[in-house]
């Protein structure tokens, strides 16, 4: 069993949804916080409109950067299966 495979039944057993959430979010919050105060997103204060649009922005990549990462180990997976 590699490592892949290893990664793989872990993140199937946590599910996809929970494996997005895991792996999206964190990903998500740093970004968030780290743009928000280079670009001075905060600078007018944190219940602007334009922070609302930068949080919801950067869920919505933190859930595709999770997908991403699902989708990705899946495949590598599966091809390493069909290559032993």
């Amino acid at each position: 069993m590699t490592i892949n495979d290893t990664h793989w039944l872990a993140a199937k057993r946590k599910g996809f949804m929970r494996y997005i959430l895991e792996t999206g979010l964190p990903f998500s919050l740093v970004m968030f916080v780290a743009t928000g105060v280079i670009y001075e997103q905060f600078a007018e204060g944190f219940f602007t409109f334009s922070v609302l649009k930068h949080s919801i922005f950067w869920l919505g990549t933190g859930v595709l950067y999770g997908m991403y990462h699902w989708y990705r180990l899946k495949r590598k997976t599966v091809q390493h299966r069909q290559n032993t």
